[in-house]
């Protein structure tokens, strides 16, 4: 209800203003089945066109429609703020690897309706079994809740697909209307005033490295800057469980030859190639299509060796090890680090190498290519987010498989340094730096990394007086365990400088 209640900023449709006029039409379910488990047979990816930033004004719309989507779900239906969160974020994850159309890349969306309801449905069942949901006394319940959860997820991305749809090519002076800031206590912010002010922190050493991975037109380098920061800070409102491996892990595995990470974000990709989940905005800073994604990702272009450390959740963590097991069968050649948390398993146990299987039955010790296999009590992994936020991360059971490794590249020493490194988590040492590959830029550091101020000081020249900040974004109802930097506003400090 109280998000029924927040005022709309300027400029913006209400979030009911555009409702689902009819109940969407049903489209006949595709044969075949997905290692996804949607029940879509095999597709091919559509060739990929050129990637333009998205708009402010879309960006921030998604972000307010996304959190009126929970209050209504929350008021309507006896799912709690969490259990929704978890479906819609569990969607976003299977969507990003799934070749079928939709509407919106967070709000959930299948152009077919069926498998929308269908994909709910199945969720909703496997968590009634866990945790009952209250008032659904059975199965046919649990069923009508799903699809009165589609139902809603449809009108919110059908308003979001309309107010696109009004952001014509007349609305480009608009879009460019961003400009970088720095408040009085010296946090850098990136503002569009395209539409009121709207405002989100961006650290300074996240700037330069992000502006050292855009490849697109460098007049719009604020402007997809803008639209990345705001779609992590909406996906990760919805508090998902993602980690990433500590920066002294990744710098000792580029010492030692590898050449990608298959699932990274453009705050954390360490100085190597990564595929990411949002390719949209993501790939205007380099990032690769979605490991493993049905008709082909950018796992080809990860070169010679990757570390893999697949989303938390077991479906995607079992296509990501097979897409690997694939590879390695094929005699691709390339060296495999499987890094598998306790999250990527469906054990409610402690897990050990006999559950390796539950993800494939290739994925045993002592199997033809699996050349090491470790499981570890304690294992350190970060939280995604820029440069700053160096302690903030989870301890976690966890498994380490080496495989490939054709001619020895890797010895049993490597293997050893690796594990100490995620054991030891940040404040470890790492090893001695490497300079990054060309286009690339290390973002993840073990220590904090000092703003640098050229950006800052060639934006304040042209934008003079300094912008006043503005109020922040509508904050979600949930809150996330951690807080990433960029999503933190501005604060004025309490007494002026003298």
């Amino acid at each position: 209800q109280q998000q029924q209640q927040q005022q709309v900023p300027r400029g913006f449709p209400s979030p009911t203003s555009s409702p689902l006029k009819s109940p969407p039409q049903m489209s006949p379910p595709h044969s075949g089945s997905s290692p996804l488990g949607v029940g879509l047979g095999h597709q091919h990816l559509p060739p990929r066109g050129p990637l333009s930033p998205e708009h402010p004004a879309l960006t921030v719309y998604r972000h307010q429609q996304l959190q009126a989507l929970l209050g209504r779900v929350a008021a309507t239906t006896p799912l709690t703020g969490s259990m929704i969160a978890n479906l819609i974020s569990k969607w976003i994850l299977r969507s990003s690897h799934f070749v079928a159309p939709h509407v919106d890349p967070v709000i959930p969306s299948w152009s077919d309706y069926s498998v929308l309801v269908g994909f709910f449905q199945r969720q909703l069942i496997h968590l009634h079994a866990a945790t009952p949901i209250p008032t659904a006394k059975n199965m046919e319940a649990v069923k009508n809740i799903g699809t009165a959860v589609a139902n809603i997820c449809q009108e919110f991305a059908r308003a979001v697909k309309e107010f696109k749809a009004t952001l014509t090519v007349a609305a480009t002076d608009e879009q460019n209307n961003v400009r970088l800031g720095q408040s009085p206590n010296g946090q850098a912010y990136i503002a569009w005033t395209g539409r009121g002010q709207h405002t989100i922190a961006a650290e300074s050493a996240a700037l330069i490295s992000l502006r050292s991975l855009y490849i697109g037109p460098p007049e719009l380098f604020l402007t997809s800057a803008f639209a990345l920061l705001q779609r992590y800070a909406t996906y990760r409102s919805l508090n998902p469980l993602e980690v990433r491996l500590p920066g002294p892990a990744v710098a000792y595995l580029k010492q030692i030859g590898v050449t990608g990470q298959a699932l990274a974000d453009p705050f954390e990709a360490g100085g190597l190639p990564y595929c990411s989940l949002f390719s949209d905005v993501d790939g205007l800073f380099s990032a690769l299509q979605p490991y493993g994604k049905e008709g082909g990702g950018g796992e080809l272009q990860l070169g010679s060796s990757c570390v893999i450390l697949p989303p938390c959740e077991p479906t995607l963590a079992a296509a990501y090890a097979r897409r690997a097991l694939d590879g390695m069968q094929n005699r691709d050649g390339r060296t495999y680090w499987l890094v598998l948390p306790q999250a990527c398993f469906r054990a409610h146990r402690e897990i050990s190498k006999h559950d390796l299987r539950t993800l494939d039955s290739r994925l045993q010790e002592g199997r033809p290519g699996v050349r090491a296999v470790q499981v570890l009590s304690s294992t350190f992994f970060s939280y995604p987010g820029p440069p700053g936020n160096t302690e903030a991360g989870v301890r976690s059971r966890a498994i380490v498989v080496v495989m490939g490794a054709p001619n020895g590249a890797v010895t049993a020493a490597n293997v050893a340094e690796f594990v100490n490194f995620i054991r030891a988590g940040r404040k470890g040492a790492p090893p001695k730096p490497v300079p990054p590959p060309q286009g690339y830029a290390a973002v993840s550091s073990p220590r904090p990394v000092q703003p640098t101020q050229p950006l800052l000081q060639q934006q304040q020249q042209q934008q003079q007086p300094q912008p006043v900040m503005a109020p922040a974004l509508q904050q979600p109802a949930m809150q996330p365990a951690y807080q990433p930097a960029f999503t933190q506003q501005p604060q004025q400090p309490q007494q002026q400088q003298q």
